[in-house]
Protein backbone atom coordinates (compact mmCIF):
# COMPACT_ATOMS: atom_id res chain seq x y z
CA UNK A 1 0.00 0.00 0.00
CA UNK A 2 1.21 3.47 -0.89
CA UNK A 3 1.50 5.89 1.75
CA UNK A 4 2.56 8.56 -0.49
CA UNK A 5 -0.87 10.30 -1.28
CA UNK A 6 -1.71 10.53 2.36
CA UNK A 7 0.77 12.67 3.47
CA UNK A 8 -0.46 16.15 1.33
CA UNK A 9 -4.27 15.14 2.60
CA UNK A 10 -3.17 15.14 6.19
CA UNK A 11 -1.33 18.31 5.89
CA UNK A 12 -3.81 20.00 4.08
CA UNK A 13 -6.69 18.89 6.88
CA UNK A 14 -4.58 19.98 9.67
CA UNK A 15 -3.91 23.48 7.45
CA UNK A 16 -7.58 24.12 7.21
CA UNK A 17 -7.76 23.24 10.93
CA UNK A 18 -5.56 25.96 11.75
CA UNK A 19 -7.28 28.66 9.73
CA UNK A 20 -10.45 27.71 11.03
CA UNK A 21 -9.31 28.20 14.92
CA UNK A 22 -8.26 31.53 13.55
CA UNK A 23 -11.08 32.59 11.88
CA UNK A 24 -13.32 32.10 14.92
CA UNK A 25 -10.98 34.44 17.15
CA UNK A 26 -10.97 37.36 14.30
CA UNK A 27 -14.82 37.00 13.79
CA UNK A 28 -15.40 37.06 17.82
CA UNK A 29 -13.25 40.11 17.96
CA UNK A 30 -15.06 41.77 15.31
CA UNK A 31 -18.40 40.71 16.88
CA UNK A 32 -17.49 42.51 20.01
CA UNK A 33 -15.65 45.38 18.59
CA UNK A 34 -18.85 45.91 16.88
CA UNK A 35 -21.00 45.82 19.60
CA UNK A 36 -18.79 48.16 21.84
CA UNK A 37 -18.86 50.93 18.77
CA UNK A 38 -22.71 50.43 18.54
CA UNK A 39 -23.62 51.15 22.66
CA UNK A 40 -20.57 54.04 22.71
CA UNK A 41 -18.37 51.99 25.12
CA UNK A 42 -14.92 53.21 22.92
CA UNK A 43 -15.73 56.77 23.24
CA UNK A 44 -16.40 56.07 26.86
CA UNK A 45 -13.28 53.73 27.09
CA UNK A 46 -11.21 57.01 25.31
CA UNK A 47 -13.01 59.67 28.10
CA UNK A 48 -11.93 57.04 31.34
CA UNK A 49 -8.21 56.44 29.90
CA UNK A 50 -7.70 60.21 29.94
CA UNK A 51 -8.02 60.52 33.59
CA UNK A 52 -5.08 57.87 33.61
CA UNK A 53 -2.58 60.43 31.42
CA UNK A 54 0.63 60.89 33.01
CA UNK A 55 -0.27 58.06 35.32
CA UNK A 56 2.00 55.06 36.17
CA UNK A 57 -0.55 52.23 35.14
CA UNK A 58 -0.66 48.34 33.52
CA UNK A 59 -3.19 48.07 31.18
CA UNK A 60 -4.55 44.52 30.58
CA UNK A 61 -5.40 43.33 26.80
CA UNK A 62 -8.26 40.84 25.39
CA UNK A 63 -5.31 38.25 24.70
CA UNK A 64 -4.32 38.23 28.83
CA UNK A 65 -1.10 40.01 28.24
CA UNK A 66 -0.54 43.09 30.18
CA UNK A 67 1.58 46.22 29.78
CA UNK A 68 2.70 48.73 32.41
CA UNK A 69 4.37 52.15 31.89
CA UNK A 70 3.81 55.56 31.99
CA UNK A 71 0.30 56.63 29.82
CA UNK A 72 1.09 59.60 27.55
CA UNK A 73 -1.25 60.23 25.61
CA UNK A 74 -4.66 58.73 24.43
CA UNK A 75 -6.10 59.52 20.97
CA UNK A 76 -9.57 58.64 19.27
CA UNK A 77 -8.57 54.86 19.10
CA UNK A 78 -5.29 54.40 20.55
CA UNK A 79 -2.93 54.86 23.98
CA UNK A 80 0.54 55.77 24.08
CA UNK A 81 2.45 54.21 26.94
CA UNK A 82 6.04 54.70 27.39
CA UNK A 83 7.07 51.64 28.75
CA UNK A 84 10.67 50.14 29.15
CA UNK A 85 11.58 49.36 26.13
CA UNK A 86 10.58 52.25 24.69
CA UNK A 87 7.03 53.71 23.49
CA UNK A 88 3.82 51.35 22.57
CA UNK A 89 1.13 51.97 20.78
CA UNK A 90 -2.07 50.35 21.99
CA UNK A 91 -5.53 49.65 20.31
CA UNK A 92 -8.22 50.73 22.81
CA UNK A 93 -10.29 47.86 20.98
CA UNK A 94 -8.20 45.78 22.59
CA UNK A 95 -7.75 47.37 26.25
CA UNK A 96 -10.07 45.08 28.93
CA UNK A 97 -8.99 46.97 32.35
CA UNK A 98 -6.66 49.57 33.17
CA UNK A 99 -5.38 50.15 37.25
CA UNK A 100 -2.67 52.21 38.46
CA UNK A 101 0.29 50.35 39.53
CA UNK A 102 0.24 50.09 43.27
CA UNK A 103 2.59 51.93 45.18
CA UNK A 104 4.60 51.58 48.77
CA UNK A 105 5.04 53.39 51.57
CA UNK A 106 7.97 55.40 50.29
CA UNK A 107 6.23 55.83 46.85
CA UNK A 108 8.10 53.11 44.95
CA UNK A 109 6.10 50.54 43.10
CA UNK A 110 5.28 47.62 44.33
CA UNK A 111 7.46 44.52 43.54
CA UNK A 112 4.90 41.95 44.43
CA UNK A 113 1.25 42.39 42.31
CA UNK A 114 -1.43 39.90 43.54
CA UNK A 115 -4.40 39.70 40.87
Amino acid sequence: MNINYLLPIIIAVIFLMIIMSSNKILTAYIVKRNIKRKRGLNQNMNELLQSFVEKDCIIYCINNTSVDGIIKDVKENAVLIETRDGLQLINTDFITRVREYPKGKNGKRKGFLMD
